[in-house]
């Protein structure tokens, strides 16, 4: 694209006293060119749109540091005012095209001018006409454009705003974003961006496991191994691509059925998305051990960064790779996923582009907000078509999508050939008991720790946990057993070494251990006996799942019972409602049976499935409607003399503004892991919200005030 002026710049750099300026002309043209790199032809036509003038717009994006304030201010000279370029960028672009002012000239100026900043409501794009009239004058040339003309177009729009129109200004702002960033750093330090190798090539690792070898060359095991290996066959026999659905028993190989069918979907990146942090750690724990470390990327609240770089590429290209997700294989939780998607933030949706022709495994679908699944189904059809993605979902309880889109694939056409079959139906007995106190409940579990040598017990609150963990270590007095206490206060490293002690093979184990709903999903732990308070019955199942894992065990059940409502952990949450739990004796015949679609029947008729978000407009307001997790609950930071160190650390780098912003972007992020993992959530009515302090964007409290 043509600039009028000579020698306007876009950045500038000091080495050794000496500055060095990048001409606007040779910004925009870098800036068009890593777009050109990181973008799909094929994916901008499929959204209904010209990407040459997509190109066009991303070369664009800039045009407004022609502001003679904002060239003032780079060359240093004094007395500038408005330095504004993004909104002036909008300008010239429209000014530019006014002629052929149609749908993608006017959403591709929407984002130029928030390209800076986040995406909102389209109707807040206001060109107002004093800003126009000010860069008359800054810029010494004449605009013919009209805010009469701009308004009818921004009518004419909202009327006709479709979700594929959404895509492209999420798309258009992902693409743009990146590319302004990599070519920025181009100039900045002399780092090329480059992506990194498709997943694709990566798949005769998978030959280093010697599970998915022996079931895809047929040698099927025996006994549970040889149930695991037939569902995984029959999963990959029907994958067809698109949106797959695998519905499989707890303790049935999700995990390895989901690398098999991730290996003939044969796409550039693999996406393994969780809902919870001890599943993303477990996961790429074990991705490790089948590829290499560069190739495997961890994006969670709990990952680090790498801090093994020699010079200030090296740095650069490790920042670039965790928050850009440039691995071929990318392990996330469900919260960093729906950002990605949903959020209007800058910081989530540059890495939206990343999503292109990629396989998405989603593990545990039922944990996502139920209010969502509908809105989410119909959003993901059209990814998957526009996109070229594969979406893998999994869950043991697993809803009805397809009630959502006939084009959803069911990979296991007989469910009951393996949830019914003896190794998962057979293998843990529920129970219903009756439990009026906590005194009931120390009276049996003392009962059963006589007979049994490892006791599971679960409550829904903490509260509970602890009152009942401080009851049973009083009374239990077996010299070669011992009680345990995890819940969302017992820091992670902490609760990983209570769990590894519970499953040695070295010293083995015996006692009762007792937690909160952190002990289900992606724990890999396999007790006797268990006892649980009814929850949800996705929960009960989960449960289950770590109650004789493997099948070997005889005389294996769960005890249920009914101590506290859930409804005030999960207060709108439907299936809370008693019909809907174990306390009903049709849902419990069908938890018995291993049989879900009553349940989820029942679910559905709960909820409106007549709505879903139709405003595509507006960004702000879909980001809070799609909001993965909705509770009042805040982390907090237990600082004490083995944290202290942390945190000190932590407050030193944040307010150290000398060291480069990569450097101290990782620093802070590795120091914040830490921080977290050192953490603990204190929700709505608790008292120690109060005595919280705050320094540096970190909430804490002194281990003196718990």
């Amino acid at each position: 694209m043509e600039i009028k002026k000579k020698r306007i710049y876009a950045h500038k750099r000091i080495i050794n006293n000496n500055i060095f300026y990048e001409e606007l002309e040779a910004h925009a043209a870098l800036t068009r060119e890593y777009a050109k790199e990181i973008s799909s032809k094929d994916i901008v036509e499929k959204l209904g749109y010209d990407y040459e003038e997509f190109l066009n717009g991303v070369e664009a994006h800039d045009l407004g540091k022609q502001n003679l304030n904002f060239q003032n201010k780079i060359k240093n000279i004094s007395n500038y005012g408005d330095t504004r370029h993004s909104i002036f960028s909008a300008i010239l672009y429209i000014e530019k095209n006014l002629k052929i002012l149609n749908k993608q000239i006017f959403l591709n100026a929407y984002v130029i001018y928030k390209h800076h900043s986040m995406l909102t409501d389209i109707k807040d794009f206001n060109l107002e006409l004093e800003s126009i009239v000010q860069f008359k004058q800054l810029l010494q040339n004449e605009i013919s454009f009209k805010k009469t003309l701009f308004e009818k177009c921004l009518h004419n729009l909202k009327k006709n705003f479709e979700s594929t129109d959404y895509l492209y200004v999420r798309y258009f702002f992902s693409v743009l974003g990146s590319a302004d960033i990599f070519a920025t750093q181009e100039f900045m330090s002399g780092y090329k961006f480059e992506k990194c190798r498709e997943f694709s090539e990566l798949k005769e690792c998978f030959m280093k496991d010697e599970i998915l070898e022996n079931i895809k060359n047929g040698r099927l095991g025996t006994g549970i191994n040889e149930l695991r290996s037939t569902m995984a066959l029959e999963a990959m026999r029907n994958f067809e691509g698109g949106v797959s659905l695998l519905e499989a028993p707890t303790g049935c190989g999700k995990t390895k059925t989901g690398y098999l069918l991730a290996e003939l979907s044969n796409k550039k990146r693999l996406f393994y998305v969780a809902p919870f942090n001890n599943i993303s750690n477990q996961t790429y724990k074990e991705l490790l051990s089948l590829f290499s470390i560069e190739d495997v990327g961890l994006i969670n609240s709990l990952s680090e960064i790498s801090l093994n770089f020699n010079d200030e590429s090296e740095m650069i290209e490790a920042y670039n790779n965790y928050y850009y997700l440039n691995s071929p294989i990318v392990v996330t939780s469900g919260v960093n996923f729906f950002n990605i998607l949903y959020s209007n933030k800058k910081k989530d949706i540059l890495s939206f582009y990343t999503l292109a022709n990629s396989c998405i495994i989603i593990d545990e679908i039922h944990a996502f907000n139920l209010n969502l699944w509908k809105t989410f189904s119909l959003d993901i059809s059209i990814l998957s078509k526009i996109f070229n993605i594969d979406f893998i979902i999994m869950s043991a309880t697993l809803p009805n999508l397809k009630i959502f889109s006939s084009k959803f694939n069911n990979l296991i056409e007989n469910r009951d050939y393996y949830f019914k079959s003896s190794y998962f139906k057979d293998r843990v007995e529920p129970t219903l008991i009756d439990i009026q106190n906590l005194d009931d409940l120390k009276t049996k579990t003392i009962e059963l720790s006589k007979e049994y040598s490892k006791v599971l017990i679960e409550f829904i609150n903490k509260k509970s946990a602890y009152e009942f963990y401080e009851m049973l270590t009083k009374d239990f007095d077996f010299s070669s057993k011992e009680v345990l206490l995890i819940t969302g206060d017992t820091k992670n490293q902490e609760r990983q070494d209570i769990l590894a002690k519970t499953e040695s093979k070295i010293n083995v184990w015996e006692g009762v251990l007792i937690g909160t709903q952190v002990i289900e999903a992606g724990v890999n732990i396999d007790f006797d006996i268990g006892l649980k308070d009814i929850s949800i019955l996705e929960s009960e199942e989960q449960f289950s799942g770590r109650i004789n894992r493997n099948a070997l065990k005889k005389n294996s059940k769960v005890y249920f019972f009914n101590y506290f409502d859930a409804k005030k952990i999960l207060k709108n949450d439907v299936r809370t409602s008693k019909e809907l739990t174990l306390m009903d004796v049709n849902i419990f015949e069908s938890f018995k049976n291993k049989e879900f679609l009553p349940f989820y029947e029942k679910v559905m008729g709960f909820l409106d499935l007549k709505s879903e978000f139709k405003d595509y407009w507006n960004f702000e307001e879909k980001s809070k409607f799609m909001k993965l997790i909705d509770n009042d609950g805040e982390t907090v930071f237990i600082l004490s003399r083995e944290t202290k160190e942390v945190f000190e650390k932590y407050n030193e780098i944040y307010e150290n503004l000398e060291i480069s912003f990569y450097e101290r972007a990782i620093r802070l992020k590795n120091l914040k892991s830490k921080i977290i993992d050192n953490s603990i959530t204190l929700y709505h009515g608790d008292d120690r919200l109060e005595k919280i302090e705050r320094k540096n964007g970190v909430n804490y409290l002194k281990s003196v005030d718990l």
